[in-house]
């Protein structure tokens, strides 16, 4: 029977080697100014995010639901006053 070894730098092969002297020039979109326009005026809508958040809230464990409750009753009323002095200040200017 054949004595297995640990997987250790010397049994694997290097990738520095392989890919070494080469940059990487390929993007994602090929149209950079394309991508940059669509992502700037990306705003969802109440509906969209009310979907979203119950979608995650969904799939979340009963423990983590019930940690998310409480973090949400310490933090939520200063979230709520801090939007709410954001959406004031917007009107003002």
């Amino acid at each position: 029977m054949e004595e297995l070894r640990p997987a250790t730098e010397e049994h694997r092969p290097a990738r520095r080697e392989r890919h070494q002297g080469t940059q990487r020039t390929a993007t994602i979109c090929q149209d950079q100014d394309m991508a940059k326009k669509g992502l700037s005026k990306f705003r969802p809508t109440p509906w969209a995010l009310t979907i979203a958040a119950w979608d995650i809230w969904r799939r979340l464990p009963p423990a983590q639901r019930r940690q998310l409750l409480i973090m949400a009753r310490r933090h939520g009323p200063k979230l709520a006053a801090r939007g709410a002095k954001v959406v004031t200040n917007r009107r003002r200017k």
